[in-house]
């Protein structure tokens, strides 16, 4: 099993928006309200996690980062 996109997730809080729309009952109404909020949240979730991991696979290793702002000339 894949993991879903953010994009698929929204597209699942539509779903439960329209068919919360389309409802009878108010309890279902409320079900599937809860339901797109959830996959709503998700969605948001996976997307600020995608962004903290892309920001962080374009960091400079922390090899590099001890070393920078250090002048090593002249130290003799």
């Amino acid at each position: 099993m894949s993991m879903r996109t953010p994009v698929e997730l929204r597209n699942d809080a539509w779903e439960c928006l329209q068919q919360a729309e389309q409802a009878p009952a108010q309890r279902d109404k409320a079900i599937l309200l809860i339901l797109a909020q959830g996959w709503a949240s998700l969605a948001d979730e996976m997307e600020r996690l995608f962004a903290c991991s892309e920001a962080d696979a374009e960091a400079p290793p922390a090899a590099a980062q001890s070393g920078a702002g250090h002048d090593t000339a002249g130290a003799n």
